[in-house]
């Protein structure tokens, strides 16, 4: 509250303020009881400026706090454990090995708001020089990725709201090389050095267009023999979540998982097992593959072809279904992308062009003079997946 009090030889009236340990006073020009309402008005306005000042600077700090709770470590940390639980296990791999090189480049400890563009930059500069355009690009996309997440799910935790830094770097020039895709004749050559599984998972590549993953994961409860498709699943999707799509079986790789069925040691599971006198590193005899490295590299020399991978034989699906005249819809529900734009970038790289495709849909695997693609069936008839009795 205001005093009244002598101020060089005349009584006046003081306004007096202590707010955060902060004072402010003023000396009015006598004892009246204008100056004494003026005194109290400056008191009032006075405080609730200390006040705002004080609470203003408190948020800065806090805030400044938050931030610098941002590392890149911890950057690096909550990105890995958002993509654990919506990637696939070869995406979360390769995640991992980006933020490992990120974090090991840039430091641990560094504060998020340090990294800017001219960081991200010189950060990436160096991966196009150690390793290529292509990876660059690929930590680029996966970095930018994480700081797109982050700043949306940690807004409230003090996580940099700017611009993301890794977006604002310009892609690299890329020097890719076109994937080897082995003609059917080559295939061929390979498949009839095979049988029992081998020729099974093989055929299954081709015929279900599938990826090796997709392969590995199969189970007996997915392969419906009563209404000759199977299921494959797959996190190759915009959400990262699973994502089941059923097709069509052909009489010749029916014939083959019905041999595989028949032949089985044990009930259900999964389709291909490591099994006999394979042996493969950290893997075990009965349980699912988790990789087949090399095998068909070796299966392809002693075919006398050029080598090839299981994604190659992917890739030879949908020239074979091309050439076969379906149309890009049909080839986009056999490679199962969500996009149609992915699947006429697909054929494109392959030296296609989905847009001279013909609409009729003819007969492709049975060409190779065994099997025949079956119409899909609507889900609501379907009949339940195999079990021994669907013989």
């Amino acid at each position: 509250m205001p005093s009244c009090s002598m101020k060089n030889g005349k009584l006046r009236w003081r306004g007096a303020v202590m707010v955060g340990g902060v004072s402010r006073k003023k000396w009015l020009e006598d004892d009246s009881k204008a100056s004494e309402r003026a005194a109290n008005s400056w008191e009032e306005a006075t405080k609730a400026e200390l006040e705002k000042e004080q609470a203003e600077a408190a948020k800065a700090e806090e805030q400044t706090t938050r931030l610098d709770s941002w590392t890149t470590l911890r950057f690096s940390t909550e990105a890995l454990s958002c993509s654990k639980t919506r990637d696939s296990g070869k995406t979360h791999s390769e995640k991992k090995y980006v933020f490992k090189r990120f974090v090991n480049s840039v430091g641990p400890d560094v504060p998020l708001a340090a990294v800017d563009i001219d960081a991200a930059e010189t950060y990436l500069d160096s991966q196009a020089e150690d390793r290529s355009g292509n990876s660059a690009n690929k930590d680029r996309k996966n970095l930018a990725w994480a700081w797109d997440w982050a700043k949306k799910r940690f807004r409230k935790q003090g996580f940099p709201q700017g611009d993301n830094p890794f977006r604002a770097v310009d892609p690299y020039p890329e020097d890719r090389k076109d994937r080897y895709v082995p003609e059917e004749g080559d295939f061929n050559a390979v498949l009839a050095l095979v049988s029992g599984q081998d020729r099974a998972l093989l055929l299954a590549a081709l015929h279900l267009a599938a990826r090796r993953g997709e392969l590995f994961r199969l189970k007996w409860t997915d392969v419906d023999f009563t209404g000759n498709r199977v299921r494959l699943r797959t996190k190759k999707t915009r959400t990262g979540s699973w994502r089941e799509d059923w097709l069509p079986m052909t009489l010749e790789l029916r014939d083959a998982l019905r041999a595989r069925w028949q032949g089985r040691a044990g009930p259900g599971g999964h389709v291909f097992l490591v099994e006999g006198d394979s042996q493969f590193e950290n893997q075990h005899i009965g349980k699912p593959f988790v990789s087949r490295q090399h095998w068909l590299g070796k299966l392809c020399v002693k075919a006398g072809v050029e080598p090839f991978g299981f994604h190659a034989i992917r890739h030879l699906a949908a020239i074979m279904l091309y050439h076969a005249g379906y149309s890009v819809a049909t080839i986009q529900a056999m490679l199962r992308h969500e996009n149609a734009g992915t699947t006429e970038i697909y054929l494109k790289r392959l030296g296609l062009d989905p847009g001279k495709l013909r609409d009729a849909i003819e007969d492709v695997f049975s060409k190779r003079g065994q099997g025949k693609v079956i119409e899909f069936k609507s889900k609501k008839n379907a009949p339940e997946a195999a079990t021994s009795e669907a013989f």
